[in-house]
């Protein structure tokens, strides 16, 4: 995007230099979501471990039902009680089976949530980044315009009626500028940190208006670099 006949010198700002309304995202918040994660992966991964463990146990109750039930020296009652046995612990296969599958998606189910906590931490830190960059190249802009109102004014002090009130003119339509600038790159920084940019145009627009003014002076040497 270009901002006029200027160029913002690129400046990578740290986490926590603007204090948005957001509460500010760090490297170390995003590395703690993906280690959530893991933790949630392992934990899932010996929910399934277990439930396979318990089920095989199941099975080799019901197996071993089986075995007696074959005896050929059962009659009776006794025969009637080990197939009773036998549908018993094939209950029980089928129970843990179910009680397997609603532990391992309940991990799944928690696992997918820290997922995407992780992405969220993710993008948030991204536009974080972006916008605080942004933000320290508005602001860089702001501090040459400063830098510049201080040169008029000391401009000004030497001088006296029509020449001075010429100077105080510029020194008032760069301050002028200057706020708007500022008032706009707060606006930036206030909304939800993945809203920025929705308010980044007013804010380049702002830019712009000072440019010109900063232009309008004679003084100030000609720039073509876009940013």
């Amino acid at each position: 995007m270009k901002f006029g006949k200027w160029t913002m010198p690129v400046v990578v700002a740290g986490l926590g230099i603007l204090a948005g309304c957001d509460q500010q995202v760090t490297y170390s918040d995003l590395e703690s979501a993906r280690d959530d994660v893991r933790e949630e992966q392992r934990e899932t991964e010996e929910a399934r471990e277990e439930a396979a463990a318990d089920i095989r146990e199941e099975e080799r109750d019901v197996e071993q039902a089986r075995h007696e039930a074959m005896k050929p020296t059962l009659e009776g009652e006794d025969r009637h009680e080990a197939e009773n046995e036998i549908a018993e612990q094939e209950q029980d296969v089928a129970e843990e089976r179910e009680e397997g599958a609603t532990e391992i998606r309940e991990e799944e189910r928690e696992t997918a949530e820290a997922q995407e906590e992780a992405e969220k931490t993710e993008d948030r830190l991204a536009a974080q980044t972006a916008r605080d960059t942004y933000a320290k190249q508005v602001e860089a802009r702001i501090a040459e315009a400063e830098q510049r109102i201080e040169t008029l004014q000391a401009q000004a002090d030497e001088l006296e009626g029509e020449a001075q009130d010429n100077i105080q003119q510029q020194i008032d339509n760069l301050q002028a500028a200057v706020d708007d600038v500022d008032e706009q790159l707060d606006e930036m920084t206030s909304v939800e940190v993945l809203e920025w940019k929705t308010e980044m145009q007013d804010v380049a627009d702002a830019v712009e208006r000072l440019n010109a003014q900063l232009a309008s002076e004679s003084t100030v040497p000609a720039v073509t670099e876009d940013f």
